[in-house]
């Protein structure tokens, strides 16, 4: 109603805003690739492992609109575009299976999939938080065996020790054991050629004492042999430093020329992975079989179950 020349005036007006026939619109080029990227390429339903593409670069899954591309589907809204339908919002990509289940719109209202695909997408769309979830510490997963007589040990090398003297260097390598199972994979393996290359080469002058009980080697040496800067052969000593297991040490020569040398650190004075690229020898098994695997009880005879 509205008053013209001092009289009311009732007219009807019809507030259809979005005059446009419905109709089904393909998904456009950037739609479809922000839903791809955002995808991760798995099925967007909670907890589902389906991939979209397979591993022969076939598209295995569907394009779903959260609210019906037409009149009569799951959860139109008459009150959108046809533009709006076909958006990114409106979509989601799932497998066949629970495309199918979504359609029961008691369960699955516009705002539980809402949800769902934000969730979903969040995963993907901010890749440092996906990086961080991944990452693992590895050395958690890689647990040494610890020995328990040094029997076999102990008899290949010819060390004569009496129970009391062995029950003290069981407890002194198991402590060195237990710390040196948390050096990361990549060092360990670094390691375990150096030795191997000691044991190589201990009958020449590239191998030398140091300290006590242990060897060196120089680095001029592992340069040539492995063929890595002496940067990255200090850089590998000197973490392996931190864990008490080698480190870089200096030598003058007669002339007054200083070398440079990767020296094995002992363990309670006792030549520990020496005697180790010793046994290995003797038994024909890898230096990796310590080094790297930690099968450290395989330094001992073998008790039989009585």
């Amino acid at each position: 109603m509205f008053l013209f020349d001092g009289c009311l005036v009732s007219v009807n007006i019809s507030m259809n805003v979005n005059r446009e026939v419905p109709k089904r619109l393909a998904p456009t080029i950037t739609t479809l690739r922000e839903l791809f990227l955002k995808s991760g390429n798995l099925c967007a339903f909670s907890g589902c492992n389906h991939l979209i593409m397979n591993v022969y670069g076939v598209f295995v899954a569907e394009i779903c609109h959260i609210e019906a591309a037409e009149p009569g589907g799951e959860r139109f809204n008459s009150l959108m575009t046809n533009e709006q339908r076909r958006a990114f919002p409106n979509l989601m990509l799932m497998c066949h299976g629970h495309h199918k289940v979504t359609d029961d719109v008691d369960k699955f209202p516009v705002e539980r999939l809402q949800r769902m695909k934000s969730r979903h997408e969040a995963q993907f769309t901010h890749p440092e938080k996906l990086m961080l979830d991944s990452i693992k510490d590895w050395t958690i997963y890689s647990n040494a065996t610890f020995p328990i007589n040094l029997g076999a040990f102990c008899r290949v090398l010819n060390h004569a020790l009496d129970e009391p003297e062995k029950e003290d260097i069981i407890i002194i390598f198991n402590k060195y054991i237990e710390r040196f199972q948390t050096i990361p994979l990549e060092l360990r393996s670094f390691l375990s050629k150096v030795i191997a290359r000691m044991q190589r080469m201990k009958d020449t002058e590239v191998v030398i004492d140091f300290g006590w009980s242990e060897r060196a080697i120089y680095i001029s040496d592992i340069e040539g042999a492995f063929r890595l800067s002496a940067g990255v052969i200090e850089n590998f000593a000197r973490q392996l430093q931190l864990y008490g297991v080698a480190s870089i040490c200096e030598k003058e020569d007669y002339l007054g020329r200083t070398d440079y040398l990767f020296a094995l650190h002992a363990v309670g004075d006792w030549p520990f992975w020496s005697d180790i690229a010793k046994f290995c020898e003797k038994t024909e098994t890898a230096i990796e079989t310590y080094a790297i695997d930690m099968r450290f009880d395989e330094l001992d005879d073998k008790v039989l179950p009585s």
